[in-house]
């Protein structure tokens, strides 16, 4: 006999939330934003289809949530970084630190990343979905200002902006030839003058 207790009524609601938007993420990734109906996200998480409008009245709503998801696990990601040994390592090992991290994300969390770059162009066409996401992209740039702050620079709110932005460059960099051996050699020889430059 199982003695598995059953699921409380939050977990499940909570269980099913992350189902839906764990396919959203991966059907965006795969196919892009217009891919997104209630139907193909129910089909993709294996839920019925009116569990949909339950959880996400709007499909705007839907892709907020997909994305709010997205930089929790990045902010989840970045603050299980070893900063520390990032700070006390030598330049080699602290640029294969950082290499590391963006070679995970490249191809272990590639659907993830993708997912990330097809979304941001829809906050571009569409500003009443950027202002839903705004307070979750404001606390992932704040952790960025954190970490470089614990770094020493003398200047974190524009730091976090000029490190953000290049990580973004250089990983869909790396997203768009995931084959390109010379180009992650590039992409390496860059973090080496970015860690030159941000944890001297």
């Amino acid at each position: 006999m199982d003695a598995t207790p059953p699921r409380r009524p939050q977990a499940r609601g909570e269980h099913t939330r992350a189902k839906i938007l764990d396919a959203t993420l991966d059907l965006v990734a795969r196919h892009g934003p217009r891919a997104v109906t209630y139907r193909a996200v129910a089909d993709h998480a294996g839920v019925a289809r009116g569990v949909m409008t339950y959880h996400f009245p709007t499909h705007r709503e839907l892709l907020a949530a997909a994305y709010r998801r997205h930089l929790a696990q990045l902010r989840d990601d970045a603050a299980d970084l070893p900063l520390d040994a990032v700070l006390d390592a030598d330049r080699d090992t602290r640029t294969g630190l950082v290499y590391a991290f963006i070679k995970h994300m490249a191809e272990v969390d590639r659907l993830r990343y993708l997912a990330e770059f097809e979304l941001a162009l829809e906050l571009a066409r569409d500003p009443e979905l950027r202002r839903d996401v705004e307070p979750a992209s404001e606390q992932t740039r704040a952790l960025a200002e954190e970490l470089l702050t614990r770094a020493g620079s003398p200047d974190p709110e524009a730091d976090a902006t000029i490190w953000s932005a290049t990580m973004e460059g250089l990983l869909l960099g790396w997203l768009a030839r995931p084959d390109d051996a010379a180009h992650q050699a590039r992409t390496r020889d860059a973090l080496a003058r970015m860690v030159d430059l941000f944890f001297a």
